[in-house]
């Protein structure tokens, strides 16, 4: 990952002609290396470069995660979902509603984000939705909802960081309910989650 992110940063900068899925690939990597700035430029570079929304989804994290969620709402809002697959747009639904409720602190926003994008997306798309309902209900201290809304989703089966911030959200209300072998069970799905 180092290298690959190096060689991307080194050609923000170079004569070359941008190579967008080198800059997207790049920008996921510098996420997973905690260096969001980083990734924030490598994926304006491959947006720019006309790189698919897989890049705009990379940067709205990165800004929503650098404390500048009314910067990655403009992204996020920018992009063109009539363009998208069903399962792009749960995901661009569940960025928004994220960053809705953790960045600009607006659940209300995300609830009703989330809940628009559910009632046009395909059961076998739902991931996403249930994946954000479940954050929601837990950041709302409703873990019986919560747990309820995870039924069913499988964190190896969602990106690195849903995962782990699903993992995250059942870890803690496992714990708080004092159900330590199921803390400890979601825990290690979470460290799984997060680090391929």
């Amino acid at each position: 990952i180092h290298v690959l992110v190096r060689r991307a940063s080194l050609s923000l900068d170079s004569d070359l002609l941008p190579d967008a899925d080198l800059l997207t690939s790049a920008a996921h990597g510098a996420v997973w290396l905690a260096n969001l700035s980083l990734a924030e430029r490598l994926a304006d570079a491959a947006s720019r470069s006309g790189a698919t929304p897989e890049s705009d989804f990379v940067r709205a994290h990165a800004l929503s995660w650098l404390g500048r969620g009314r910067e990655a709402d403009a992204v996020l809002a920018a992009i063109d979902a009539s363009r998208l697959s069903d399962g792009e747009r749960a995901r661009l639904a569940f960025l928004r509603a994220s960053n809705m409720l953790w960045a600009l602190g607006d659940p209300a926003n995300a609830k009703h984000i989330i809940d628009d994008a559910a009632s046009t997306t395909e059961p076998q798309s739902r991931s996403y939705i249930d994946a954000f309902l479940t954050v929601y209900w837990f950041a709302m201290d409703r873990p019986d909802a919560a747990v309820a809304a995870a039924e069913g989703l499988e964190f190896d089966q969602m990106p690195s960081v849903v995962g782990a911030e699903l993992a995250w959200v059942l870890t803690t209300i496992d714990a708080d309910a004092g159900r330590a072998a199921a803390a400890v069970e979601n825990a290690e799905a979470g460290y799984l989650a997060a680090t391929r």
